[in-house]
């Protein structure tokens, strides 16, 4: 017995076309069409420089603290963030044996802001 092949052929343009003229007519309380997208309102970007001391143990765990409930990464857990790095630098200066390895700074664009990372380890 010969075997039988099937082909099945979907339109799918035809599916297009019916889920856009299903959406309804999006109109306004005064009867005006809507305003899609809609222009919001411009947000002046800035940058903010950050400290970031990397601290590794010996067992290999990081020092990382919990970031604050509101804000940028809230809630995250994440080193150490200093918005100025006189502290750090007097705390290697203070001891002999402290040494603080200040890696190459980079930034980070997020979408109003840009932050400006200093990582020490």
């Amino acid at each position: 017995m010969a075997e039988s092949k099937t082909l099945v052929l979907v339109d799918g343009s035809s599916y297009l076309y019916r889920a856009y003229h299903a959406l309804p007519d999006l109109r306004n309380a005064a009867g005006e069409p809507t305003a899609w997208p809609r222009r919001g309102r411009v947000v002046q970007r800035r940058t903010i420089a950050w400290c970031l001391p990397l601290y590794v143990r010996h067992d290999g765990a990081w020092w990382l603290q919990r970031r604050p409930a509101r804000g940028i990464w809230a809630g995250l857990w994440a080193p150490p963030v200093l918005e100025d790095e006189t502290p750090l630098r007097a705390w290697s200066a203070d001891a002999p044996g402290r040494s603080a390895q200040w890696m190459a700074a980079f930034t980070h664009a997020l979408t109003h802001r840009d932050l400006r990372l200093q990582p020490v380890l």
